[in-house]
């Protein structure tokens, strides 16, 4: 006999629109989004791991905008 341990766990989802054919709101996105991504430093891609961080730094900005 083999006991499976199974834990709960609460995994909070948050999604953002914008309201549908909301010009207004989708261009103040876009430029937020387009001056939020034009300052990521992308000045060292040496290797691997500067290339992973700035990979990191776009999706926590996508995620989070």
């Amino acid at each position: 006999m083999v006991n499976i341990s199974i834990n709960k766990k609460f995994i909070q989802d948050k999604w953002w629109s914008i309201i549908r054919n909301s010009k207004e709101e989708e261009e103040k996105f876009v430029t937020e989004l387009m001056f939020t991504l034009e300052n990521i430093n992308i000045t060292d891609i040496s290797n691997k791991g500067s290339l992973e961080n700035i990979v990191q730094e776009y999706a926590r900005i996508l995620n989070y905008t």
